[in-house]
């Protein structure tokens, strides 16, 4: 399920925190986010195997800006 149609199918409105980790698989489920109602305010994604700059990339695009990493987490606030 993406995060669009999850969104949709439980009729959610605000989501605070999302955490996104799965293993390598960063930028498939971020392309889920597109067209989605409601986003995380803050969302932190794994990049350990992706890698800083494209995990930047995909989620920018979503509205999001880049604050900070921790470890092999980079945060994102929208």
């Amino acid at each position: 399920i993406t995060f669009r149609d999850l969104v949709e199918r439980l009729q959610v409105a605000h989501v605070d925190l999302m955490v996104l980790d799965v293993e390598g698989h960063e930028l498939e489920a971020l392309e889920g986010f597109t067209g989605a109602a409601a986003f995380p305010r803050v969302l932190c994604v794994e990049h350990g195997h992706l890698g800083v700059p494209a995990v930047r990339a995909a989620v920018e695009r979503h509205g999001y800006v880049f604050d900070t990493t921790s470890h092999v987490n980079s945060f994102f606030v929208r």
